[in-house]
């Protein structure tokens, strides 16, 4: 059970398993929690920084990645240290329902936080031979973030084309 204090958070559904204890991200605020499965205890860290929430968290083996509509950041726990990567591939856009009746697909400058708070760009993370692979849930591609560069590639899926009158 999730203790009062938390239950108003709103968490991705990617889970971090490390050993005895689970990570998970917060989708509206700059905060990861850490529960350790043997003791029942939890540890809150609050990353400072200007985006708020998480879409997505996954782990390399070192550093922890986190995504949401404008970056992936890099969080490195022991040290605290974090790199924000904004470089997304050309003709990455975020979709979204401003109504029922239309819908949209919005270049990365032009989100607006009410649809970022609500709806996170990508469904969830892998880390797979020194590369995180965010997949779309909100976006129109999928995404391979290297690990040691930060860069940001657009993976081609030939079965899965999006444009804006697919979406």
């Amino acid at each position: 059970k999730i203790p009062k204090e938390y239950s108003s958070y709103k968490f991705c559904s990617d889970i971090v398993c490390c050993k005895e204890k689970a990570y998970f991200a917060c989708m509206d605020q700059n905060i990861i929690l850490e529960y350790n499965c043997k003791s029942s205890c939890i540890k809150k860290y609050e990353l400072y920084l200007e985006e708020k929430g998480f879409g997505t968290i996954c782990h390399d083996g070192n550093s922890f990645w986190l995504s949401n509509a404008k970056e992936v950041l890099r969080w490195e726990m022991e040290s605290g240290k974090v790199q924000c990567f904004k470089e997304f591939p050309k003709g990455y856009g975020m979709t979204f329902r401003p109504s029922l009746e239309k819908q949209e697909i919005v270049t990365c400058e032009g989100f607006s936080r009410q649809y970022i708070s609500d709806e996170m760009p990508f469904v969830f993370s892998v880390y797979w031979e020194g590369d995180i692979w965010l997949f779309p849930f909100r976006t129109n591609m999928i995404i391979r973030v290297n690990c040691e560069t930060g860069k940001m590639e657009f993976v081609y899926w030939p079965e899965e084309e999006e444009d804006a009158e697919s979406l």
